[in-house]
């Protein structure tokens, strides 16, 4: 990071580039206010899991609770009535 640039700087370049446009990671994005640059790191967000719902019924299955059953498959219980409600 530059000498005198702040997170907050960065991150407002970040967002007045990202309106009407997407960025990715690998990006270079131009500060307005000075006119640096910054490379956006990370990956993008979190990866959606994408479980089959067999899995989870044959999970709920063996387990009898959803609590038991977010833990076995290493999610959340939200995740776990979202793919029920699904029904992926």
């Amino acid at each position: 990071m530059l000498p005198g640039h702040d997170y907050r700087r960065k991150a407002a370049a970040i967002a007045e580039l990202s309106q009407g446009s997407k960025t990715m990671p690998g990006q270079t994005v131009r500060c307005p206010k000075c006119g640096a640059e910054f490379s956006i790191k990370g990956s993008g967000g979190r990866k959606p899991y994408n479980m089959p719902v067999k899995k989870v019924y044959d999970s709920l299955e063996n387990t009898h609770s959803i609590a038991a059953t977010a833990r076995e498959l290493g999610c959340s219980r939200a995740y776990i009535y979202g793919v029920l409600k699904e029904g992926r």
